[in-house]
C-alpha cells in the first residue's frame, strides 16, 4: 500500500497551499526542529486590507540562532488581541464574516508560552474544519536524523513512506538522486490558486492567509 508523506515548518495562519498539500497525504509533519527564520511565515501571515497586503505578526522573543520549537512570545495575549481586532475591523463585512470569524477567535483563544505550539493547535483545528483527515506529526516528539534531504528521507522511513510530497519551491535544492537511491517517490505539489472574490479591490491578490478566503467567501469550517 502506497504512503505519501509531506513536510513543512508549522507557520502562522499558513494561505491555502499548505492545505492543499496536507489534503494529499497520508502523514503530514511539521517540522518544528530547524532554525527559526526572522521575519518569516512563522510568526506572520499576509492578508489584504484597505491599503493593500498587511501583515498580521507576533512579537517573539530574540534568542538567535534558535529552533522553532524553542521561540517564545512577547506578549501573546497582547498581540493575539491586536491581531483579532485587524481582523474583525478589516473583514466585518465580508461574505463569510459572521459564520468564519467567531470560530477563529476562539481558535485563538487561550495562553501560549511557544510559537510553534499555537501554531500547531490552529493548523490542527483547520485542518479538522477543512476536513483534511492526514496523521499530522510534530517533528520534535521523535529523534530524526540528518539534515536537509537526509532528514527528510529519514522522516519518509520511519512513517514507511514510499512517496514524498514537496513544495515546487524546493525543485532546484533537493537532491533528488537521494530520494530515488532510498526508494522513495519524489512529487511536487504545483499547487495553482483560483482566485476568489476579495474585498478592496477587484484584482485579486494570491497567497495570502487562508482566513482571508475563509473571511470572504461561504466557505464553511467547523
Amino acid at each position: 500500500m502506497s504512503l505519501r508523506c509531506a513536510i513543512h515548518q508549522p507557520n502562522f495562519l499558513p494561505w491555502e497551499g499548505f492545505f492543499d498539500k496536507m489534503g494529499k497525504c497520508d502523514v503530514f509533519v511539521l517540522l518544528d526542529t530547524v532554525q527559526y527564520e526572522n521575519n518569516g511565515y512563522t510568526n506572520r501571515t499576509l492578508i489584504r486590507s484597505e491599503l493593500g497586503k498587511k501583515w498580521l505578526s507576533f512579537s517573539i522573543k530574540h534568542n538567535h540562532p534558535q529552533l522553532i520549537k524553542d521561540v517564545k512570545f512577547a506578549n501573546f495575549k497582547e498581540d493575539r488581541d491586536r491581531i483579532l481586532d485587524i481582523i474583525r475591523n478589516n473583514y466585518r463585512d465580508a461574505n463569510g464574516f459572521q459564520t468564519a470569524y467567531p470560530i477563529l477567535h476562539q481558535m485563538m483563544q487561550g495562553d501560549y508560552e511557544y510559537l510553534s505550539e499555537f501554531n500547531i493547535k490552529l493548523i490542527k483545528d483547520l485542518a479538522i474544519g477543512l476536513k483534511n483527515k492526514p496523521e499530522i506529526k510534530i517533528a520534535s516528539e521523535y529523534d530524526f536524523k540528518g539534515e536537509s534531504t537526509d532528514r527528510l528521507i529519514d522522516i519518509c522511513n520511519h512513517f514507511k513512506a514510499d512517496t514524498y510530497l514537496s513544495g515546487i519551491g524546493a525543485k532546484d535544492y533537493q537532491e533528488k538522486q537521494k530520494f530515488k537511491d532510498a526508494c522513495i517517490t519524489l512529487e511536487y505539489n504545483n499547487f495553482s490558486q483560483l482566485p476568489y472574490k476579495q474585498q478592496w479591490g477587484d484584482d485579486f491578490i494570491p497567497g495570502l492567509s487562508l482566513i482571508d478566503k475563509l473571511l470572504n467567501s461561504i466557505y464553511l469550517i467547523t
